[in-house]
């Protein structure tokens, strides 16, 4: 979600594991006017992490670790 606009993101668990390598974590970055979705998958939200000086939103389901930038618009459940 790094070029310039308003970018929304639509997701399930399966989708997660098949984008990312043996480690299952898919770190997203992005501002105020995008938005993940990933709704129905069980994911469980944990604390947060800062990595890089940007704040992540912690969700887990799965085996699968979903890190988004506190600044994005989250519907996940």
């Amino acid at each position: 979600m790094s070029t310039p606009g308003d970018h929304q993101i639509t997701l399930t668990l399966d989708d997660l594991i098949d984008f990312t390598d043996d480690d299952n974590i898919l770190k997203i970055l992005g501002d105020s006017g995008d938005s993940v979705i990933s709704t129905g998958e069980g994911w469980v939200q944990g604390s947060d992490q800062v990595i890089d000086s940007e704040t992540y939103h912690t969700y887990t389901a799965g085996g699968a670790t979903l890190l988004v930038d506190e600044d994005i618009i989250q519907t996940i459940s």
